[in-house]
């Protein structure tokens, strides 16, 4: 590798460094204007090593790992739709497992009523809120008999064409959001 000499003006500094990062000069100082966040990082660790007076070959190999890494730390991971679906069902009984209907119910109808969360979020066609009433209703329904038999879950939604459509179009927006 050839070593170069630092070049004594800013300016020419930058520019020498932004051609060797292969960036179109006029667009990333469009974007530093505009105040982009990556352009605006890439311009103040280009001032750090101007002002260390590293040379422009082991700024340019810095800046190369310094990008790298800040990529591998902004990825995200995009949940599928059953890890959402399993964050769903985990919030639900969370918040049933505090309520005072549950936290009094009998074992037997505590794990019915976490079958009947895991059933109702498996068809995806309620949101967590909703699934989370009916679930209190039916303890509701429970804790008002006089004597303490549980009495029949609520009833598995019919299989419509419109019920089809409506959890086919929550898999398309739950995958869509994955996928933005």
């Amino acid at each position: 590798m050839k070593h170069s000499k630092t070049p004594t003006n800013r300016h020419a500094y930058v520019r020498a460094i932004l051609t060797a990062l292969q960036f179109d000069i006029s667009s990333f100082l469009k974007q530093l204007e505009l105040g982009s966040s990556y352009e605006t990082l890439i311009y103040q660790w280009i001032r750090t090593y101007y002002e260390a007076e590293f040379p422009i070959e082991q700024a340019v190999a810095d800046l190369y790992a310094r990008r790298l890494q800040w990529l591998e730390l902004c990825t995200t991971h995009y949940p599928t739709v059953a890890d959402k679906l399993a964050a769903y069902q985990k919030r639900i009984l969370l918040r049933l497992r505090y309520h005072p209907l549950y936290f009094q119910a009998s074992e037997a109808v505590c794990k019915t009523a976490d079958q009947q969360v895991r059933a109702l979020v498996k068809t995806q066609l309620y949101t967590p809120q909703q699934v989370e009433q009916k679930v209190i209703q039916w303890l509701r329904s429970i804790h008002n008999d006089t004597d303490n038999t549980p009495s029949a879950p609520p009833d598995a939604p019919p299989v419509t064409f419109s019920a089809i459509a409506r959890a086919m179009a929550r898999q398309f927006r739950l995958l869509a959001n994955c996928i933005a």
